[in-house]
């Protein structure tokens, strides 16, 4: 387990198992033991925005991206009586390439940006994983609690341009590497961990199907770190930013049944990271940086009931 100073942050991929849920605690009909499958395939648009802020102009600069990706999830939902319990795993499919957008943080030599230079490729993936514990309330009205973990990992490409006097950090690593260093390839992880709590209410309508909507707000932990190795020639201005991450998220689930044992769902959702952290590593004494990570997604799926 990664530690990390205290942080908020948004479990928005862990509302869908519970709002799944709902759907049949809400049925009175339903066995007093229920085992619901889930798979389904989103189509996810994440935005990452950073500014970072020093005593000095030139320690401010901001940084940014947008990029589709394709994601993969799995859950398991379990309920008896009007208690549940859902586990989920979402990944990306495929690594997502973009490019950044990113102000220099030095006026000469930027190897202390934390990104890359305007006009390289970033490649971009995710991965959550939460397990929530709910209890209906009455009807289709459920509460929750749970606890997961995200991380978003950033592979800047190699660059260097002007002169040779502007480079990434992925360029040091990767010219340690051409010399023979034993060195990983140049990592970026953004990862948020910790418990969180919401609700859900879920209307049926006539036979067609049933409608839910979710919320859920979280007080994590939060931390932003490359993996440069310090003892290796020009990497060794390693970053390791952690702080509090705030956030909430929104859902909208559309439930259908397709036979006695299965059903497809629609889910409109999005989900919100706010991280204020600190420098642990002294390298940027005195600097601070503020991450906003925004994640929308639309996601199709099957449901298999036991």
């Amino acid at each position: 387990m990664i530690f990390f100073q205290r942080s908020t942050v948004i479990p928005v991929f862990l509302l869908l198992a519970a709002t799944q849920a709902s759907t049949a605690l809400a049925d009175e009909s339903s066995p007093e033991i229920n085992f619901v499958t889930s798979i389904g395939y989103q189509d996810k648009m994440l935005s990452f925005d950073q500014k970072y802020k020093g005593p000095a102009p030139e320690d401010n600069s901001t940084a940014d991206f947008s990029v589709h990706m394709p994601v993969g999830n799995i859950s398991f939902t379990t309920s008896i009586d009007r208690v549940f319990l859902a586990l989920k795993y979402e990944k990306s499919l495929t690594e997502a390439s973009t490019e950044a957008d990113e102000t220099d943080r030095m006026t000469l030599f930027n190897d202390a940006n934390l990104l890359t230079l305007d006009g390289s490729e970033l490649g971009v993936e995710r991965e959550d994983k939460s397990i929530t514990l709910g209890f209906n309330v009455f009807r289709g009205l459920n509460l929750f609690i749970g606890y997961m973990k995200g991380e978003t990992q950033l592979t800047p490409d190699p660059l260097l341009n002007h002169n040779n006097f502007h480079y990434n950090k992925s360029y040091l690593v990767h010219d340690e590497r051409v010399q023979g260093h034993d060195v990983p390839s140049y990592l970026q992880t953004y990862t948020e961990e910790g418990p969180y709590i919401g609700f859900s209410y879920a209307w049926r309508i006539a036979e067609a199907g049933t409608l839910s909507a979710s919320y859920a707000y979280a007080d994590m932990n939060g931390q932003y770190k490359d993996n440069a190795q310090c003892g290796v020639v020009n990497t060794c201005d390693d970053f390791d930013w952690r702080g509090e991450t705030k956030g909430n998220s929104i859902g909208l689930t559309w439930t259908a049944p397709l036979g006695e044992s299965s059903s497809y769902f629609l889910d409109l959702r999005q989900q919100s990271y706010n991280m204020d952290g600190d420098d642990k590593t002294g390298t940027f004494p005195n600097q601070s940086v503020e991450t906003e990570e925004t994640m929308q997604g639309i996601t199709a799926g099957l449901q298999f009931y036991f």
